[in-house]
């Protein structure tokens, strides 16, 4: 998985910032629930957020079920916050908490994966965040991986050395020493001979960042940096729950959380904490697509052979394709809540704007996150007709008796309200598109899921 050096320097930089992102979401659940002192630093930990930092969220807190699983897409930039320019998410992870189950499950999103992006073609689903901002993104998951996206966050990844300095430093065995004569140097300036011994040894913060940042001397490079980014996330979450970092638990949450964008409320994060106090390390589920094309050994990290291929597009750029069933598969085993959820949806979507295309491009949407849909088409007046502004999920109460799981956990993705009233259709849910919707995601013309080359 060669890649040219203009590539390198760009690319594999952001590897760790999502760590931030789930140490902040996750990580001070496993702190917090070994006794009444770390509960106590909890509270005094929310305290600390709740009053120094502003709430950057735009989303309500989530409705619905209280049982209504939550789920975020991880994404890390190399711009600061709040940067207007275009930039790329080489780092893309789903992280999910069941609190029906009180589990945790974590599923990287290979930066590679070449798909088809409405409006720009085939391009790596990195692209889709510096192309159309977090929608496009959070779409591009939902359609291509088959996991329905609530809630984003996006942090940058320069205050990752800061954090792994702040713990001490964090306990990771090295599978096999890592040799790189072309790691990025510092600022990108040039290059670095890096070398990472094999082993078990505790890392300060700058060889963390260089070892979840490798992915030139790795078997499977972006996929084995994944697997390493979710190791190190483990690392980080027992490096917390050393008694000498517990009193560091305030100051450092506070910093992680203001390197955050997100649309999820802050307190509501720490009222999730508090409800997983008692969640075992063995209730963190976490899964890399794997790559047939590789020998066994080297798939022993992965979850699923056959979720993703090799393939060199003409431009001799070396990507994965997402093989759809496979990748489904992968997606059941790791969060098989969401996925039963939305087999069991039967949905028809409406398009209540003047803009065509949008109610197929949705249903393509739904059909990658594996629910069963009606043949789309334009809203009829009863429902809006083409002038409605923000998007509506219609329970149909012909059909169902109250609104199902999946109709909050859709809802939030399309930051539409849930309504519940008698409908024409056998649909058990309409969902009417509003002008809400982004328009920049109607492709030009109808495309494939099963991209090029089949699969």
């Amino acid at each position: 998985m060669a890649r040219g050096r203009a590539g390198r320097r760009r690319r594999g930089i952001i590897v760790a910032v999502g760590v931030l992102v789930v140490v902040a979401l996750v990580g001070v659940v496993t702190v917090a629930r070994a006794g009444g002192v770390k509960k106590l630093l909890l509270g005094v930990t929310a305290r600390v957020i709740a009053k120094t930092l502003p709430d950057k969220t735009k989303n309500p807190a989530p409705h619905g079920p209280v049982a209504a699983p939550i789920t975020v897409l991880v994404m890390g930039t190399e711009a600061p916050l709040g940067y207007d320019g275009q930039n790329l998410t080489d780092s893309m992870m789903v992280v999910s908490y069941n609190p029906t189950t009180d589990t945790v499950s974590l599923l990287s999103v290979p930066r590679d994966l070449w798909v088809d992006i409405p409006g720009e073609g085939y391009q790596r689903i990195n692209t889709a965040y510096e192309d159309g901002g977090v929608a496009r993104a959070e779409l591009a998951v939902e359609q291509w991986v088959g996991v329905p996206v609530e809630y984003f966050a996006i942090v940058n990844y320069t205050s990752f050395t800061d954090l792994v300095n702040a713990v001490g430093c964090v306990e990771i065995n090295v599978p096999e020493a890592i040799h790189d004569p072309s790691y990025p140097a510092p600022n990108e300036k040039g290059y670095i001979d890096l070398t990472i011994p094999a082993g078990e040894q505790c890392m300060n913060g700058t060889t963390a960042l260089e070892y979840i940042r490798e992915r030139h001397d790795l078997p499977l490079g972006d996929l084995s940096r994944e697997a390493d980014q979710q190791q190190m996330l483990l690392a980080l979450k027992s490096a917390l729950l050393q008694p000498k970092n517990l009193l560091k638990l305030p100051t450092v949450m506070h910093d992680v959380f203001g390197l955050v964008q997100t649309n999820y409320p802050y307190a509501d994060a720490v009222n999730i904490a508090e409800k997983v106090l008692n969640m075992p390390s063995s209730s963190v589920r976490h899964a890399v697509p794997g790559d047939c094309t590789t020998s066994a050994q080297e798939q022993q990290d992965l979850a699923l052979c056959g979720a993703v291929r090799s393939w060199v597009t003409p431009g001799k750029a070396d990507v994965l394709i997402p093989n759809e069933s496979d990748m489904h598969a992968l997606v059941k085993e790791t969060l098989p809540y969401l996925m039963q959820d939305m087999a069991e949806a039967s949905v028809q979507v409406y398009n209540g704007t003047d803009q065509s295309g949008l109610a197929d491009y949705y249903t393509a949407v739904l059909q990658g996150m594996g629910v069963t849909t009606e043949t789309p088409a334009d809203a009829p007046a009863s429902l809006g007709g083409s002038s409605v502004t923000s998007s509506v999920v219609y329970v149909n109460s012909n059909v169902l008796r109250s609104p199902p799981l999946e109709a909050y956990i859709l809802a939030q993705s399309l930051s539409a309200q849930v309504v519940t009233r008698a409908l024409a259709g056998s649909a058990g849910m309409d969902i009417v598109l509003g002008s809400s919707f982004p328009k920049w995601q109607v492709p030009v013309q109808p495309t494939s899921l099963a991209g090029p080359g089949g699969g």
